[in-house]
């Protein structure tokens, strides 16, 4: 988890990097082919070991060619404002709807 920092549901940007340091939010594919996006917390030769800022331990060790990208951007909190564009959203429809059924009426 990177809580608090990256709450989970958070809208992130990532972009290829030539090099990568630590302290770098990153995400990668696990070897169980699963994207996961923690920050760099050592390298040591080839080895990045990333972890999880609220995560006890770290994760197993990858390599460079595991990493998808570097979080150049991030939007906390997006699973908040989402119901709030699907009432938006249907509230829209719901007017054009009505709309429609007011020009039969007329």
């Amino acid at each position: 988890s990177m809580e608090p920092n990256l709450p989970e549901g958070s809208f992130i940007v990532i972009r290829e990097a030539a090099d990568y340091e630590v302290g770098d939010i990153i995400t990668y594919t696990s070897k169980q082919n699963v994207s996961i996006t923690h920050r760099i917390n050592e390298i040591e030769g080839d080895q990045i070991i990333p972890k999880g800022d609220a995560n006890n331990t770290s994760d197993p060790s990858i390599t460079k060619d595991q990493i998808v990208g570097k979080v150049v951007f991030a939007f906390p909190l997006t699973y908040m404002f989402l119901p709030l564009v699907g009432v938006a959203f249907y509230c829209l429809l719901s007017c054009i709807f009505m709309k429609d059924e007011e020009k039969i009426d007329a």
